[in-house]
């Protein structure tokens, strides 16, 4: 049998030992970062005749290098540029014939080195009919005058000498040809009149306030009257409606900005971040006092976040796991436990516990009761020394 003293001793040195133990906190590894693109032209609500080539010049950055862009036209992949080696910089331009009439939307999509995708960015392009040549109908024959009939030659009584040289009959008169009469070119319509300054939808963010590290969706409606819609903060050039999400590590303001005809007008949305919160490794180890226990003493092996312990009421032991999620530990405790384990103490004299630790692992609250006992029998309390 330990004299109070010995365990005492024991019980320190094993502290000691749990306490070279202990290890910290690691870090989790930040996310790889994504290739950007832009397109450059053609603008946003551009007017095309089908058949006519569209050109679209995007440019995309990343600091691994792009490897391809992508040309998607309505879901449909129509132009892939790969590159034989990736640059950080990567202007391109990549070509579609506008076949069908209507809207159409046109997005580029960047690769890495690595094969991560941008987000993709996104115009809308509007193809119309083309117009039918004119045709110039051929010039109508113009009638011919007709000819005189010949002369009838009367004849004479024979003469031995003529008196008068013969009479030469008048010449035909030569039909003259009029041209026909010039036709007009077909006009071009005229182009449509301004329909006014441009109108922007919705411009929101879901959800409106976040923890660094997380993210939200911005969404916007139908932007009309426009010719170019884009995003600040390295968005870009954006179809409407659509939405994007995005994880600014600061508090951020994003501005949609519409142009057209009738000028520009802008919209603008905040995000709030909020800092993340400072993650506290909590041990347990050390000296407590508690007024309805006495003088305890614990010790927590992070390993496994056991915690056992004594304390001086009535010679009593601890034994249970530690949950840093919701700092509670939940303990069997037993008393007169001398060489004895839970199972040899007598059922009046053993019970069941918990406590939640403070944020700052300086105190604890909780409750005890008997093990017969279906209901909280006491408080349990202790302020670290």
């Amino acid at each position: 049998m330990y004299t109070r003293q010995q365990l005492t001793i024991v019980l320190q040195l094993a502290l000691g030992a749990l306490l070279l133990l202990t290890v910290g906190v690691s870090c989790a590894p930040t996310a790889p970062a994504k290739p950007t693109v832009v397109i450059a032209a053609p603008p946003s609500g551009t007017r095309t005749t089908a058949g006519s080539e569209v050109e679209v010049q995007s440019v995309a950055t990343d600091a691994q290098g792009i490897a391809r862009v992508e040309l998607w036209v309505d879901g449909n992949l129509v132009a892939n540029s790969p590159l034989l080696s990736p640059q950080t910089t990567y202007n391109v331009v990549q070509r579609w014939t506008a076949t069908t009439p209507g809207a159409h939307t046109l997005q580029v999509r960047a690769y890495n080195a690595s094969g991560a995708a941008s987000d993709p960015t996104a115009i809308s392009i509007e193809v119309i009919a083309a117009l039918a040549q004119a045709t110039q109908p051929p010039p109508a024959a113009q009638p011919t005058a007709p000819l005189p009939p010949p002369t009838q030659v009367q004849p004479t009584a024979p003469r031995t000498a003529p008196t008068s040289p013969p009479t030469k009959p008048p010449p035909s008169p030569v039909p003259t040809r009029v041209p026909p009469a010039p036709t007009a070119p077909p006009t071009a319509p005229p182009p449509p009149a301004c329909p006014g300054a441009p109108v922007l939808g919705t411009f929101t963010a879901n959800p409106a306030t976040i923890t660094a590290g997380q993210s939200t969706t911005l969404s916007w409606g139908k932007v009309e009257n426009a010719t170019n819609v884009s995003i600040d903060q390295g968005i870009g050039g954006v179809a409407t409606p659509d939405s994007r999400t995005v994880s600014p590590a600061t508090t951020t303001t994003y501005t949609l900005t519409a142009t057209g005809c009738g000028g520009t007008v802008t919209k603008q949305v905040k995000v709030t971040v909020n800092p993340a919160p400072t993650t506290v490794t909590l041990i347990l180890t050390g000296q407590w006092d508690s007024p309805e226990w006495g003088a305890t003493t614990l010790l927590h092996n992070t390993n496994n976040n056991q915690v056992v312990g004594v304390y001086t009421w009535d010679d009593g032991m601890l034994d249970g796991l530690f949950n840093p999620s919701n700092r509670r530990w939940d303990f069997k405790w037993w008393e007169k436990a001398r060489g004895k384990t839970y199972y040899d103490a007598q059922v009046n004299e053993r019970g069941v516990g918990y406590v939640i630790v403070s944020p700052d692992g300086k105190a604890m609250t909780g409750k005890w009761r008997y093990e017969s006992s279906s209901d909280w029998n006491g408080n349990w309390t202790a302020t670290r020394k």
